[in-house]
């Protein structure tokens, strides 16, 4: 886990590899637990509330872990629910493009 000492460029650039490799395999999650919704939702709420707030070291530190089980929540879930995962799971790229692009990195590659 980074703390906001060990926040640079490099260190980032590792992580940021890490969310690279998970935007890679989007589709197909490693295995994990999903939380409830209730719970999805409020671990997306602090995401963004990071984001917005360029709290770069949150979630460098919480997205690896966040992005796959979203995906996984959204896969088994259907109808509405389905629809609400989905925008966390947007959300929470959202994040990890914001951490990219502020270290001069790409999270996607165009293939």
């Amino acid at each position: 886990m980074l703390d906001s000492a060990d926040l640079n460029k490099t260190a980032v650039e590792n992580d940021v590899a890490v969310l690279r490799c998970l935007a890679d395999v989007y589709d197909m999650p490693e295995d994990g637990p999903t939380r409830e919704v209730p719970e999805l939702l409020r671990a997306t709420s602090r995401t963004v509330s990071a984001r917005l707030n360029s709290d770069y070291t949150f979630l460098l530190n919480h997205l690896p872990d966040l992005i796959p089980e979203l995906t996984r929540a959204m896969l088994q879930s259907s109808g509405a629910y389905r629809c609400k995962i989905a925008s966390m799971l947007v959300q929470a790229y959202r994040a990890a493009d914001a951490i990219a692009d502020k270290f001069g990195f790409l999270i996607y590659r165009v293939v």
